[in-house]
């Protein structure tokens, strides 16, 4: 039932989760008769579009990440300033 990872091509093995989703989707909708794949005829656009999203959510989740290893690399803020910085207007 399951392809163990020796099985798959490389191709599939090394891609980020949402590609390899993606791609085993569409062989799957390939394989699929003639008149299945004309009444899920919206499947590879719904597809596509998950795939862009979950690609946007890594990137962001990416973008978050840098910004918390930012964070870590500051230096603390000395106590004495600690009060005066959170009490600051923005």
């Amino acid at each position: 039932m399951f392809t163990s990872a020796k099985a798959l091509p490389a191709s599939l093995t090394h891609r980020p989760t949402e590609l390899a989703l993606g791609m085993a989707a569409e062989q799957l909708y390939e394989s699929l008769p003639k008149e299945t794949r004309r009444q899920l005829r919206d499947l590879p656009d719904l597809v596509h579009r998950l795939e862009r999203d979950a690609q946007r959510m890594r990137s962001r989740l990416d973008e978050l990440q840098d910004a918390l290893a930012n964070v870590d690399a500051m230096p603390p803020i000395p106590r004495s300033l600690s009060g005066t910085i959170a009490s600051s207007p923005i």
